[in-house]
């Protein structure tokens, strides 16, 4: 009999709070979006035909995780996925025509926008959005680094260790997460209480966190991180 899969919440070691510390660690915010998390934009009323609780959820715990990064002077860089035939590579462009899939996420739409804009100052999503002079990144593939200045951003930084939150689990953030760690050789941890997937493919969400966490990198909880990120700023 084969045995169930679960997530375990394992502690930190020392050295994988070592990697987390300010001055070595960054926080990429992947694709915030409404165009990934509004139950009303195009990809879950009309292409996936999903609820979005399960991202809604996120976006509600993230702004603390955000906060906790902030003050304990991690660097917060957001990304953008500019998912849309006539911006993206020509193999993308020919799949999005073969499989008729229409614009995702354009920018100058509602979709692009990130998830805190046009919402009531006392909604604690409002924080899903950049503050002055943090990174933000415009993608054209699925992951963060393709054609974008990111490795370079993060080197000059002397950035080693990558956390990485956001939307989608099985897509975006798991061929950043790849990419990071097979290629680039970032340490990587993926909270995977801040990432998800529309609730119709749920069934992504689990094989592409045992793929990042068995082989790329690290899946604690984001409550581990925090407590790393508010002990440093405390002292």
């Amino acid at each position: 009999q084969i045995e169930t899969w679960v997530l375990k919440e394992k502690p930190l070691v020392p050295e994988q709070v070592e990697m987390l510390k300010p001055g070595k660690a960054a926080l990429i915010v992947v694709d915030a979006q409404k165009a990934y998390i509004d139950p009303d934009e195009i990809l879950a009323k009309e292409i996936v035909k999903s609820t979005t609780t399960t991202l809604d959820e996120i976006s509600r715990k993230l702004p603390d995780f955000i906060d906790s990064a902030r003050k304990a002077g991690i660097p917060v860089i957001w990304t953008r996925m500019t998912e849309d035939p006539k911006f993206m590579g020509e193999n993308y462009q020919r799949k999005m025509r073969i499989e008729d899939t229409p614009p995702i996420s354009t920018p100058g739409t509602r979709g692009f926008e990130y998830v805190g804009e046009g919402l009531d100052n006392n909604d604690p999503r409002t924080q899903i959005k950049p503050v002055e002079d943090e990174k933000e990144i415009t993608k054209r593939s699925y992951n963060a680094f393709t054609d974008t200045d990111l490795d370079e951003y993060l080197k000059t930084k002397g950035i080693t260790t990558l956390v990485v939150v956001g939307a989608y689990t099985s897509r975006c953030v798991q061929s950043t997460v790849t990419l990071a760690a097979d290629h680039l050789g970032y340490n990587v941890f993926v909270p995977q209480d801040l990432v998800g997937v529309l609730d119709k493919d749920e069934f992504e969400q689990d094989p592409a966190l045992n793929s990042m966490g068995t082989i790329l990198g690290y899946i604690p909880y984001s409550k581990q991180i925090s407590e790393v990120w508010n002990s440093s700023a405390s002292k």
